[in-house]
């Protein structure tokens, strides 16, 4: 019993405090990017844009006023500031990510954004950068900030619904054809903006799961193609779905074709070409080479195609028109679906190739090709679908197309759905997922060469390699699709089996290194390890037991596809945990007696050298996290000072209103200091500080107020707390929860002392609660608890939110400034007053809870006596 009311407490803290288990779905698309949540109270819900729309651009645009970088996200940095200011804005990187500098999609993208400065990353990596404002940003970081923003206004929602609660695990779609660089690259960019990746989802897969999650399917295969025209590429993923043996959904990766020359940037590359065309026929005397020199012309060019090609979509002709094209020369001219069409010739013929290699090429080696008469139909997503001679190539496929599915938002929602599955932070719909390796990664140097994880390999899945233990040094390289992506170099073999030897091993030591293909498709050595067997020893009843724990860690660490020997890093050395199992020396007290063999491991040391561009490393990482948060406080104190102005303008405006109607002195008095705070504002409020704002906004608050106190009132002034004048506890980085020893243990103290006060309380409403014949925990209960601690407490949020974040922020200006040297003797004052504020805060809501719980006592035993007043009454057999 008491382990139940212990956990009831913490039951109600938490469902008064947080949400636990939400995952955050990101659709990161060249163009557009989408974001979906979903958590145990809160449907599945799509993360609204700045301008509350359901898609977001993929991009960035970096503003310098007065010195300062200001961003202006997706949506919000399209609206114009693109063509404006080209050389300002980071759009459609995706195509830069986990490539080289020398790579043909970098100079594909120059062509197609001139104003992009891209540059290499620092030190030895030589990863893409973009030089914006004279500071240079790794690609994987613009695309963490994108991916930040979208957790902020996810962690909003979370909120909103449900009354606290904070967003973490993610899951991410990816193109089938990203290759191992080109994944991890965006591996790091979701860790740089602080979300934990659940795992990369192909998009085929992810539409897949969304088509299926609202259908039935019998135990007959049906067979469906994901046909997806992205702004990148086109890809084709062919997938059977049926009810597998336990009622579940089983999707089948059967087949995958792709081709990144197709896509929706290369048909509005193309409609480009026609303008500059006929605008270089208009004017001939603008040559070519000056026009393609500009790089604002360009971009204003490239908006101008993309919405005539939106337009000719649905109209056989449209126009075009763009100001101020080329110094001052306005531009306008009609364009035709059959000129678009003809310039899109040579990619009109590619658009059914990936379809045709699916079919023709599956991933399963037992199966063979299946014919077009067995898809049952082909689901589209993907904007550029919609362009009508794509859809005329489909048509002559003689498929089904599938016309009730969501080609903006499918893939979202599965990628969601899929990171809740994965996860398993909560249950969801039964779907298993078969995905599979569309190429083959084999290992070189480890004897004989061989084919590791074969194509067709369903993701998740480890193999073990026997290593030669004649070598005290064995280099293993790991090749995808034939191409070298990193080399293994395993070490100190002989003098771990030397170790081994005082384990008295009856059986032949092996040595054996556990590669995964993991659920994101790459391939990690996840550890390496000698072993053998050795006769346990059978000794007092103590001692049996300690060595049975020992053995059954053992053979755990044998098993594992996981351990710490994972390296993640480029040129470093891990060793994982030595984990051996020895028989115990008995005593003199103990007898012996050989009972059974038990394995005896002991890990191995490895270093990683990645052949192609290898992934940030953890200092690249900390110095980018370091500067998105740096530029997310800029930006949430720039908001923060903006409400204030805008809070203090129409403050102004209302007491000037009030006091225009008041007579006397005093009110021309008052006028007069509202004028000197207006004229402050004309001239330097927006320049000042936010802590300037926010006096000038509390003395107009004031002098208002005193207009409704009598004369004894007015001279009473709010009583604040001093500050200590005792010096400050030092902080040490990273250390900010833990600021003196005295202050953790009176915190803990406090907290126990709060766990304490409500232990009685739960005790007792469980006891009432059971005495009505109501299960406390059951949600559908006359007497829902659940309802009733987050209607206790629901008042409290505002307060909670605001301390709690000022306790965060400070915490983080603490430990920026630390890394800097700089003095945070205020800082750490008013880290001391926050936790103050948080703590009287929490204590409010302990008394809440108290009083819900008082309540709810009674309501139970009104129940319980009105049902021993009117018991059931049950019929007879």
């Amino acid at each position: 019993m008491k382990t139940r009311v212990v956990s009831a407490v913490l039951w109600l803290v938490l469902l008064a405090t947080s949400a636990l288990g939400a995952v955050l779905g990101i659709d990161y698309g060249q163009e557009n990017t989408k974001g979906a949540i979903v958590a145990p109270g809160l449907p599945f819900e799509i993360v609204l844009s700045a301008d509350s729309k359901r898609k977001d651009l993929s991009g960035i645009n970096f503003k310098k006023v007065g010195g300062e970088v200001q961003r202006v996200f997706g949506n919000g940095a399209a609206s114009g500031m693109v063509s404006r200011y080209p050389e300002g804005s980071a759009v459609y990187l995706k195509q830069l990510l986990g490539v080289t500098k020398d790579n043909g999609s970098v100079s594909t993208y120059q062509e197609r954004f001139p104003a992009a400065i891209v540059k290499e990353t620092s030190g030895d990596r030589k990863g893409v950068a973009l030089d914006i404002h004279n500071e240079v940003y790794p690609v994987e970081e613009v695309v963490a900030m994108q991916f930040g923003r979208f957790r902020d206004r996810a962690s909003d929602m979370l909120k909103a619904a449900l009354g606290s609660g904070y967003v973490k695990d993610t899951a991410v779609t990816v193109p089938v054809h990203f290759n191992t660089e080109q994944r991890r690259a965006l591996m790091d960019a979701v860790e740089i903006s602080g979300l934990k990746l659940i795992s990369l989802v192909n998009d085929g897969v992810a539409v897949a799961i969304n088509f299926a999650s609202t259908r039935q399917f019998d135990s007959e295969k049906q067979y469906h193609i994901i046909y997806d025209v992205g702004a990148g590429s086109t890809t084709a993923t062919l997938v059977s779905m049926r009810k597998g043996e336990k009622d579940n959904t089983v999707i089948e990766v059967e087949g995958v074709g792709y081709n990144d020359d197709v896509g929706g940037h290369a048909l509005t590359e193309r409609l480009r070409g026609l303008l500059v065309e006929k605008f270089l026929e208009q004017h001939p005397k603008v040559s070519k080479k000056d026009l393609f020199a500009d790089a604002r012309a360009l971009n204003k060019l490239w908006n101008a195609a993309d919405r005539a090609k939106t337009v000719l979509s649905a109209n056989s002709e449209t126009s075009a028109s763009v100001e101020s094209l080329y110094k001052d020369i306005d531009f306008k001219a009609r364009v035709s679906r059959d000129e678009f069409e003809s310039a899109c010739a040579d990619l009109r013929s590619q658009v059914t190739d990936p379809i045709q290699f699916a079919l023709q090429n599956p991933l399963n080696a037992t199966s063979q090709a299946i014919p077009a008469s067995q898809i049952n139909s082909i689901i589209l997503t993907g904007g550029s679908v919609r362009v009508p001679f794509v859809q005329k190539e489909l048509n002559d496929l003689d498929i089904a197309l599938a016309k009730n599915v969501n080609a903006d938002e499918a893939a979202v929602l599965g990628a969601t759905l899929r990171g809740v599955g994965i996860s398993k932070i909560f249950k969801s719909k039964d779907i298993d997922v078969v995905d599979r390796s569309i190429w083959d990664y084999a290992i070189e140097g480890a004897g004989d060469n061989s084919v590791l994880f074969p194509r067709g390999t369903p993701l998740d899945t480890a193999v073990r390699v026997p290593l030669d233990t004649t070598q005290d040094k064995v280099d293993i390289t790991v090749t995808e699709d034939g191409r070298p992506i990193a080399t293994y170099e395993i070490s100190k073999i002989q003098s771990t089996l030397k170790g081994l030897e005082k384990s008295k091993c009856i059986d032949t030591p092996t040595v054996e290194a556990v590669f995964t293909l993991t659920n994101s498709r790459t391939v990690e050595l996840n550890q390496v390890y000698a072993s053998c067997l050795a006769e346990e020893k059978k000794t007092t009843k103590s001692t049996q037991s300690t060595q049975t724990t020992q053995s059954t860690q053992s053979t755990q660490s044998v098993q594992s596809t996981e351990s710490d020997a994972t390296v993640t890093g480029a040129d470093t050395t891990s060793t994982g945990p030595e984990v051996e199992s020895e028989s115990a020396q008995p005593t003199e007290e103990t007898s012996e007696e050989p009972v059974r063999a038990v394995p005896v491991v002991k890990t191995i040391s490895f270093k990683t050298t990645y052949s192609g561009l290898r992934p940030m490393g953890t200092s690249s990482k900390s110095t980018s996290s370091s500067r998105l948060r740096s530029l997310d406080r800029a930006d949430s104190d720039r908001h923060t000072k903006d409400e204030a102005l805008n809070t203090l303008e129409g403050f102004i405006y209302r007491v000037k209103e009030f006091l225009t109607e008041q007579t006397g002195a005093k009110a021309e008095e008052g006028l007069e200091k509202l004028s000197e705070i207006v004229d402050w504002l004309d001239s330097e409020g927006y320049k000042a500080p936010l802590k300037t704002v926010q006096s000038k906004l509390e003395a107009v608050k004031q002098l208002r107020a005193s207009f409704d106190l009598n004369d004894s009132e007015s001279a009473t002034t709010t009583k604040t707390t001093k500050p200590s004048d005792s010096p400050a506890p030092e902080v040490k980085p990273g250390q900010e929860d833990n600021i003196d020893p005295k202050e953790a243990d009176a915190n803990l103290r406090e907290g126990l002392n709060t766990l304490n006060s409500l232990m009685d309380d739960v005790k007792e409403v469980y006891a009432a609660f059971n005495k009505a014949g109501i299960d406390p925990e059951d949600p559908n209960a006359e007497l829902n608890l659940a309802d009733l601690t987050k209607e206790a407490v629901k008042h409290l949020k505002d307060d909670e939110e605001r301390t709690r974040g000022k306790v965060e922020s400070l915490k983080a200006q603490i430990r920026e400034l630390n890394t800097q040297g700089e003095n945070v003797d205020e800082l750490k004052k008013e880290l001391a007053q926050a936790r103050a504020e948080m703590s009287e805060v929490d204590a409010q809501r302990a008394q809440a809870l108290k009083a819900m719980m008082t309540k709810a006592v009674q309501s139970a035993n009104e129940i319980a006596s009105a049902k021993a007043t009117n018991p059931p009454v049950h019929d007879e057999l």
